[in-house]
């Protein structure tokens, strides 16, 4: 293929990464407690930062060192991303149900968690497969590292695209002030919460 043709794939399959069910439910979890329009971005933008710099750091360290990616590394990066996604999830419904039921005040989770989730999903799951290992493969080092930063620049254009719909969504709801966002939020922390748990042990059985 021509590396043209790689770069564009390397962009595309950065796009369709971006959009996995733990990262979008990791960042509208996250994202879940705002009402602004902006809201969604404050948590996409971070998140894909981070995600690019755990992947540049793990395909450097590939590339210049002709190192393997370690199996436990990325296996106990995806039990993290799990138990970090149940904790997102358990905090939103606490979030609701102290908007619902009060008894304090509920506190946002800040920007620059979904950093921190950033970090650690960049080192866990498909990113490798599909960034770092077509990179290695590259006939140079420069070549590879071109090839992961089109990968990234993929994943930060979808998520940017997805933190867009997301924020608009959020404020429609509010907008209407009636029980929709609650329940929204109520679903979406059951759904990361259970997501996380599962994603724990799938991981954990497979070693």
């Amino acid at each position: 293929m021509e590396p043209a043709g790689i770069l564009a794939l390397g962009f595309g399959l950065g796009a369709l990464h971006a959009l996995d069910a733990d990262h979008l439910l990791a960042v509208t979890g996250l994202s879940g407690s705002e009402t602004r329009q902006s809201g969604g971005l404050r948590y996409c933008l971070p998140w894909a930062l981070g995600h690019g710099m755990a992947l540049f750091a793990v395909g450097g360290a590939v590339l210049a060192l002709d190192l393997a990616i370690p199996h436990r590394l990325s296996a106990w990066a995806e039990i993290l991303v799990g138990v970090l996604l149940a904790y997102i999830g358990a905090r939103l419904v606490g979030n609701w149900w102290t908007e619902r039921y009060p008894r304090g005040e509920g506190e946002a989770p800040r920007s620059r968690g979904a950093y921190l989730v950033g970090l650690i999903h960049g080192t866990a799951g498909t990113a490798p497969l599909l960034a770092v290992l077509p990179a290695a493969a590259m006939h140079s080092e420069w070549a590879g590292l071109a090839y992961l930063a089109i990968f990234c620049v993929g994943v930060l254009t979808a998520m940017l695209a997805f933190g867009g719909v997301l924020g608009s969504t959020i404020a429609a709801l509010a907008r209407r002030r009636d029980r929709s966002l609650g329940m929204a939020r109520a679903g979406i922390g059951i759904t990361a919460f259970t997501m996380g748990l599962v994603l724990v042990g799938e991981t954990w059985a497979h070693g």
